[in-house]
């Protein structure tokens, strides 16, 4: 396919901000206060993002389902991986005939963050992640293959009260992507809303387990479903 150039270009960036995530890892691995280092979470989340395409907006509703993995030794530098399976629809004639069809596929990622002021009862929290996604589906008649990329950035203080921690903030995103179908045509789409807010509540069932349900507006809006656990 015409295009597999530039799936074959998205699939090394992808890997390799993995790979500068790893070397991160490792260097920052030492105990944290609570003799810590590992943050897993695993994730369900449903959201819903307006994408331009040349010939208008469409509506692309996505649900994934992953694993999140940070190391959390110090706090004010937390590299971290995220991966998993993801569903995909997108809803608009622009969309040409993937109209309607759902594609599946899988996301893979990396991203850091930084815990300031974490000792407070009001800390800051801040974040950058990139995620690359590929899903594919067919119709009757033809295949269908969709490959973006997302660079998202997010801050917001963190408040904790008891075995609550609520977070709220905003964020800015960049999503770029292209539609291929068998027999040749592509089409390169962006997302039409790049900023949003968020709302996080985590709730600690126990020292180092959690629970959390995270809600997000403006150009990535949903909702996730978290449940974590720091070794």
């Amino acid at each position: 396919m015409g295009a597999a150039p530039g799936r074959w270009r998205s699939a090394v960036r992808a890997a390799a901000a993995v790979l500068l995530a790893l070397p991160l890892a490792a260097a920052n691995a030492y105990a944290s206060e609570r003799g810590a280092d590992i943050d897993l979470r695993i994730t369900g989340e449903r959201y819903q993002t307006d994408l331009d395409y040349p010939a208008g907006t469409v509506e692309q509703r996505t649900s994934r389902i992953g694993l999140q993995l940070y190391e959390v030794g110090d706090p004010r530098l937390q590299p971290g991986i995220h991966g998993g399976w993801i569903r995909s629809r997108i809803d608009g004639q622009a969309a040409d005939a993937a109209d309607g069809l759902r594609m599946d596929g899988h996301y893979l990622g990396a991203g850091v963050r930084s815990h300031l002021f974490h000792t407070n009862p009001v800390s800051l929290l801040g974040e950058i992640r990139y995620t690359w996604h590929s899903v594919d589906g067919s119709t009757d008649t033809q295949r269908f293959d969709l490959e973006w990329t997302e660079l998202q950035a997010r801050l917001g203080p963190v408040v904790r009260v008891g075995r609550l921690r609520w977070s709220v903030g905003g964020y800015v995103s960049r999503i770029d992507g292209d539609q291929d179908r068998d027999g040749g045509g592509s089409i390169a789409y962006r997302e039409e809303r790049a900023t949003g807010a968020f709302t996080q509540i985590d709730l600690m069932v126990d020292r180092t387990g959690y629970v959390g349900l995270h809600a997000d507006s403006g150009g990535n809006a949903g909702l996730h479903v978290v449940f974590g656990r720091v070794f």
